[in-house]
């Protein structure tokens, strides 16, 4: 038992890297005016000021750039657009808090107990994926599955949406993707490759289009840049193959396939969105990004801007779209800059990477949201675990 447990780095954990692993889950929480994946990063960073640093503080310059121009770009937006809308207020300190805290939170994260944290909470999630995704099988209702030490939320709240597909603790399949890719991607790094392929198999199980499209695009990425033994390569193809062959002829996956089957290129939302967004902008605002406060301000400002509205309300754009739109694709530019100098000072974060930029084009990840924190403290903890082994 022991030996499995170290096999599949299920081994000693801390608080702080307990506390952030768990990060993408609590932050859907909130309890009134309290939301709780702000209180949990200001907890994380008081616990990281209060730890030594032992070891060289990894702090990297493009990405700190990137932040820094985030917030000043809405320093200098709020007296333009006027301190009544205090929405741009409170979302300039979220993005203050949670950006900031990056540079806080990763150098002080061990990095074994950072990996056995993901890997605990990475089985734990995706048993709760199999347990969804059998439970809709049978027929029966399924809601979020509610964590057993978190008070209740209100009755109108996420918690309780009857969902359709597996969702585990996260309100939606793209969100346990989206924390899946992490420990994923370094269970294929540490050569755990059956413990990658399972983590791959519970991500098919969630019937996302991103988690299909994403595991499979990493498998590929890796296999073909990383500098491993070709033997190795073989058998990560091998399986590969083999789990690709079985969702295709699986009929347990075909919730999955027909979604895939399904999107309309021309007309799907999250596709569509964005370039329409930015082509339809004013070429003046192309370079700093528009002058309002959010989304829905500018879009009523331009009411013929052909964007969607979704059925809640709000206004999707992907990251890529997102970021040029709000802050100019000056700040994309150094966005997509600070992918490419990781990657140049660490190759092994390639495959991850790439990962990133395909989702740049799927999700909805600006610099104000919790697993933007979540992706960008994972890269520089493994950067800095790999500076630290050469």
């Amino acid at each position: 038992m022991r030996k499995i447990l170290l096999y599949l780095n299920l081994g000693k954990i801390g608080f702080l890297e307990i506390l952030f692993a768990l990060y993408p889950i609590l932050a859907g929480y909130q309890y009134g005016l309290l939301h709780i994946d702000m209180l949990t990063v200001l907890i994380m960073d008081m616990i990281a000021i209060s730890r030594p640093l032992r070891e060289k503080k990894y702090m990297f310059k493009p990405l700190q750039i990137c932040v820094l121009y985030a917030i000043v770009h809405e320093l200098v937006l709020i007296p333009i657009v006027g301190l009544e809308h205090t929405a741009l207020i409170k979302n300039t300190i979220q993005l203050i808090i949670i950006a900031g805290s990056i540079f806080i939170i990763a150098p002080k994260l061990n990095y074994q107990k950072f990996l056995h944290s993901l890997m605990w909470i990475a089985l734990l999630s995706s048993l709760g994926i199999v347990y969804h995704f059998i439970e809709l099988q049978l027929g029966h209702i399924c809601h979020p599955l509610k964590l057993p030490f978190m008070p209740d939320m209100s009755g109108k709240s996420r918690l309780y949406e009857e969902i359709l597909r597996p969702t585990s603790f996260f309100w939606e399949p793209a969100a346990y993707v989206t924390f899946m890719m992490l420990p994923f991607f370094l269970q294929l790094q540490n050569r755990k490759y059956l413990s990658a392929s399972i983590l791959l198999f519970f991500i098919l199980f969630s019937t996302s289009t991103n988690g299909i499209a994403l595991g499979f695009l990493m498998l590929v990425i890796y296999v073909f840049t990383q500098n491993v033994e070709i033997y190795y390569k073989v058998i990560v193809t091998i399986l590969g193959c083999f789990m690709l062959y079985f969702m295709l002829k699986s009929s347990l996956f075909e919730a999955g396939i027909e979604k895939m089957d399904s999107v309309s290129f021309e007309n799907e939302v999250r596709i569509i969105n964005g370039p329409n967004m930015v082509f339809g902008m004013n070429k003046e605002h192309w370079i700093f990004g528009f002058p309002k406060a959010n989304f829905d301000d500018y879009v009523s400002a331009n009411p013929n801007l052909n964007v969607a509205i979704l059925n809640n309300g709000g206004i999707f754009l992907s990251t890529f779209w997102n970021i040029w739109a709000k802050y100019g694709i000056i700040s994309l530019i150094i966005y997509l800059f600070s992918y490419f100098k990781m990657v140049l000072k660490c190759r092994e974060l390639l495959p991850y990477v790439v990962v990133l930029f395909a989702a740049l084009f799927t999700q909805s990840i600006p610099y104000s949201n919790y697993f933007f924190l979540f992706q960008m403290t994972g890269m520089l903890v493994f950067m800095r675990c790999f500076a630290a082994r050469k």
